[in-house]
């Protein structure tokens, strides 16, 4: 009796334990977006938010893929939550803040978010952005940048010069880890050359700056990222099994009494 009475206890614990261990990574929510002119709320055309949780960050697991500058990627991810009308593009166009080419809108806004069940979220900052660097460096195993964590630290890749080259892109479905030429903006200027910004390489693992403007020799895709704090909440199941194994020890005590 004693021994089922462990093995019941330890199972319990197990399930328990089971129930708050959490990977570094975790879809918490799911949002549809506009692409393309066809709204996003159709089977597969949703997006996961996924929450990286040593950073606070949640990453819309969704790649803005038009090739472009800094300034049109920068706004594109500034404005996921209210969208952008064409008059207001074409005013930011005339002031010199959107480069050469004119940006055809209007930029379409998330729809409203669908949280999973058992976590809580609370935004930090004001908007979506691009990722930061806080690593003014340019070559491969920067991981003071959120790309560069994310990458090496999180996602557990490695270097293109050190065999890397079968990227692990975990729990993202949309992130073009597969060719040299995919660039992502950061949203960190290069502080020896405001001209500049940083950008990261999600199949080679590198981290380069280049012209703002520059949108011919390689595609320059953006990613968004938000900061925030997750709060997980308890799921009712592990509360169950609490009780559970401790009216187990309450009736094991009774017994060992009456013996």
């Amino acid at each position: 009796m004693k021994k089922l009475m462990c093995l019941f206890l330890g199972s319990v614990m197990v399930l328990m334990l089971g129930g708050h261990a959490q990977a570094e990574l975790v879809v918490v929510g799911k949002v549809g977006y506009e692409v393309n002119g066809k709204p996003g709320r159709q089977p597969g055309e949703y997006f996961n938010l996924i929450w990286e949780k040593g950073a606070d960050l949640i990453w819309l697991d969704f790649t803005q893929s038009q090739r472009t500058g800094y300034p049109k990627q920068t706004l594109w991810a500034r404005t996921l939550e209210t969208g952008a009308s064409q008059e207001m593009l074409d005013q930011l166009f005339e002031e010199g803040k959107l480069g050469q080419e004119p940006v055809e809108g209007p930029l379409p806004a998330l729809d409203e978010i669908q949280w999973n069940e058992g976590y809580t979220v609370n935004w930090t900052d004001n908007s979506w952005r691009l990722p930061t660097t806080d690593d003014q460096t340019a070559g491969y195993n920067i991981t003071g940048s959120e790309m560069g964590h994310l990458f090496y630290e999180v996602l557990g890749n490695s270097a293109y010069t050190e065999g890397g080259g079968d990227i692990n892109t975990g729990l993202f479905q949309h992130l073009h880890a597969d060719d040299l030429n995919d660039w992502y903006w950061s949203g960190t200027e290069q502080s020896s050359a405001s001209a500049n910004a940083w950008r990261f390489n999600m199949f080679a693992g590198l981290q380069g700056a280049t012209k703002k403007r520059r949108i011919e020799s390689s595609r320059n895709l953006a990613i968004a990222v938000r900061s925030a704090e997750v709060s997980p909440v308890p799921v009712p199941e592990t509360g169950l099994l609490l009780a559970l194994g401790l009216g187990g020890m309450a009736v094991f005590g009774r017994r060992k009494e009456r013996e």
